[in-house]
This record gives C-alpha cells, sequence and structure tokens, in this order.
C-alpha cells in the first residue's frame, strides 16, 4: 500500500514589469493519492491484484499581465487490474497468462470570468491473453489477443466510442545453436478504421557467446488516438478527425 498528500499556497512573491514586489494568487494545489496491490502466488501460478485512485484541485493562475483569479482545474483517476499466470496449463509445454484492466478519469475546468465550464470523462475497459506452446526443441509458439473498449464524454468533443481487438502469433525457429528465424503475424481492429493485417521476419546469428546480429524485415500499422483526432483547439495543438491511420 502507498499513498500521499500535498497542499501547497504558493503565495510566491515576483517582482512585475514596473519591478514592484506582488504575490501569486490563485496557484495553490492540494490533492492526494492513494494505491494498493496485493500478489498472491502459489505454487507455479500467481494472482495479482491492484488498484489506485487519485484526486487533485489546481488552481490556474493565468499570465502574470492577465492573471485569473477563479480559474481551476479538478482530476480524478482510478485504476482496476487483475491478472493470472501459470507456467504449467494442464500440460507442461502450456503457459497462460490473463489479465484484465479498468480505468477511469475525469477532468473538469471552470473560469467563471469568461464562462468556461469544461467537463471530459474518460473510461478504459480492456482485456488480454498470451500463451507459449513449447513443442520440442526447435520451435515454440507465442499467441494471444486483447479486446480494449473506450468511452469519452466531453462537453467540448461529445460522445466518442471505440472498440479495438487484436491478436497475434510468434514461432520462433531454432534451427541451429546460433541461428534463430523469427517470423509473426498480428492482426489488428479498430471500429472507427477497420483492420490491419501487419507481419515481421527477424533472424539472430550468435557470432560469438558474446556478440550477435539481428535483421528483421516488418510492416508496422497505427491508428489516431483520440487526441491525435479529437483534441480542442486553443491549447498550442489541435486534433484533426481528418487523419487516416499510419503504415510503414
Amino acid at each position: 500500500t502507498s499513498g500521499s498528500f500535498t497542499r501547497a499556497e504558493n503565495e510566491f512573491v515576483f517582482k512585475d514589469i514596473n519591478n514592484e514586489n506582488r504575490i501569486r494568487e490563485n496557484a495553490g494545489y492540494i490533492g492526494g493519492n492513494a494505491a494498493i496491490s496485493l500478489l498472491i502466488p502459489w505454487e507455479e501460478n500467481s494472482l495479482f491484484i491492484s488498484g489506485s485512485y487519485l484526486n487533485n484541485k489546481k488552481e490556474i493562475p493565468g499570465s502574470v499581465t492577465s492573471p485569473s483569479l477563479e480559474a481551476e482545474q479538478r482530476d480524478r483517476q482510478a485504476m482496476a487490474l487483475l491478472n493470472f499466470s501459470t507456467e504449467h496449463f494442464f500440460t507442461n509445454s502450456l503457459t497462460l497468462d490473463v489479465g484484465a484492466v479498468f480505468n477511469y478519469s475525469l477532468k473538469t475546468f471552470v473560469n467563471p470570468a469568461i464562462s468556461v465550464d469544461s467537463r471530459h470523462e474518460v473510461y478504459s475497459v480492456s482485456g488480454d491473453l498470451l500463451q507459449e506452446l513449447l513443442y520440442f526443441n526447435i520451435c515454440s509458439f507465442t499467441y494471444g489477443g486483447s479486446v480494449d473498449f473506450n468511452l469519452i464524454e466531453s462537453t467540448d468533443l461529445g460522445r466518442k466510442t471505440r472498440i479495438t481487438g487484436a491478436g497475434f502469433i510468434e514461432a520462433p525457429f531454432y534451427f541451429t545453436d546460433i541461428f534463430t528465424l523469427e517470423p509473426s503475424l498480428r492482426f489488428d481492429y479498430y471500429s472507427d478504421f477497420g483492420g490491419e493485417l501487419t507481419y515481421k521476419l527477424g533472424a539472430v546469428f550468435l557470432l560469438s557467446p558474446k556478440l550477435s546480429l539481428k535483421t528483421a524485415f516488418s510492416k508496422s500499422y497505427r491508428a489516431p488516438s483520440f487526441d491525435d483526432l479529437y483534441w480542442p483547439e486553443g491549447t498550442g495543438v489541435e486534433g484533426n478527425p481528418g487523419l487516416n491511420p499510419e503504415t510503414g
């Protein structure tokens, strides 16, 4: 378990453009966070449980020449994680690693002087599974997948949702003591962009016990994040809803 609490007035003295002493106003901070985690091992299995919570309030002073005496930002975040892993899943040649994560965040910004009242809520739920199949001594198979659901409720962006899924398989072949071939395939699906298949073919040459040579050829794919697409203007950067996925 762990936790922290911070309180800062931040009423420090500075000199303005007329070289007169002034006190910085509306620059305080108060907040705290707490976290707890539990690891339960038994035999060759383990269960990991974790959770955290954060809550703070920041006063936003604005610039020295144009201060904001009432603006404030509040942040809340919560996370819960559950993971189970075992080295022997019904057989000595099969492993299992499965987990689930929940995330929630709330960000609000209020400035009565200019009639601004923004609220952004983000929900995220994900699950993933990973297995490794050991087959003799020449090769092994690692495969898995994940599913994610993301929801944004925002006064500036409206309601945005995205479901993503991914599946992959890797199969390194240990042909000799000095040469390994590592092919892999991956498929990613985005509810707002569709799916894409990517691949990688790598090779490792062990030149000596302390020196190896690695080479790879691969295709990459990245869909724009919610920030890339919808980040509101007026903050120095701006999202672009017309962005397409990147490939390489």
